[in-house]
């Protein structure tokens, strides 16, 4: 999926979805078709189709994560996960949907376990970064772009995880090398907002370009986790 407005190396977990004919409220009236709602429904109808279905579930996942429906996501990979489906998009996708759900602790040390060391590291890294993870993302993506220099969007997650960990100066100078100094602002500003947002389902949505279903309670709030940093 190419994420919209700033170009992030797109998630792998994230593949654009079909625009479906379907349509979950009544044409004519002003209203318009939700093609994400319809991805949904369309997965639903497949997983009671085939309950035990590993890749079923895991394509709702899929669609719950694209609709903002982090703690629905969440529990449609854990299942799909639990009935075999090892695949790196589905554990990319699990971990985001935790991190959009609160649940940060728990997609920080699922990115951090050894079965997600096969994924690419500039969705690991991104992923970090938005789990509330900056630091360790920022020594995951230095070596990958030193590992592979001419990658503008591997520097552009990089950037990115900087400026999520409030180290703006470096984030600024490294943006600059791939983005046009009159589009450089809009970036910064973009990327600010979300900083501003913290770990939070809002700061998730506005990366994946949706929005959460629910707004979390004001009395839930995100502590890092003191042994995330540590083991890497």
């Amino acid at each position: 999926m190419q994420l919209p407005r700033f170009p992030f190396r797109p998630l792998a977990a994230l593949p654009a979805l079909m625009l479906l004919g379907a349509c979950t409220v009544p044409l004519g009236h002003g209203a318009r078709p939700d093609p994400a709602a319809a991805a949904v429904a369309m997965a639903q109808r497949a997983v009671a189709a085939a309950p035990g279905d590993a890749q079923a579930l895991a394509t709702l996942g899929q669609a719950q994560l694209a609709a903002g429906r982090f703690a629905a996501a969440a529990e449609s990979f854990a299942d799909a996960r639990a009935k075999g489906e090892g695949g790196g998009r589905t554990l990319l996708g699990h971990a985001l949907a935790l991190a959009g759900s609160w649940r940060h602790e728990e997609a920080a040390e699922l990115l951090l376990s050894p079965a997600a060391q096969a994924l690419p590291a500039g969705d690991r890294g991104l992923a970090l970064a938005l789990a509330g993870e900056p630091e360790v993302a920022v020594r995951m993506l230095v070596l990958a772009v030193e590992q592979t220099p001419d990658s503008a969007a591997l520097r552009q997650n990089l950037a990115f995880a900087l400026a999520m960990a409030g180290r703006w100066a470096e984030a600024r100078q490294l943006a600059a090398l791939d983005v046009a100094p009159d589009a450089l602002p809009a970036r910064l500003a973009h990327w600010a907002r979300m900083a501003g947002a913290g770990p939070t389902p809002q700061r998730m949505a506005a990366m994946l370009g949706t929005a959460p279903a629910t707004k979390a309670a004001p009395a839930m709030a995100w502590h890092r986790p003191r042994w995330a940093g540590a083991r890497w």
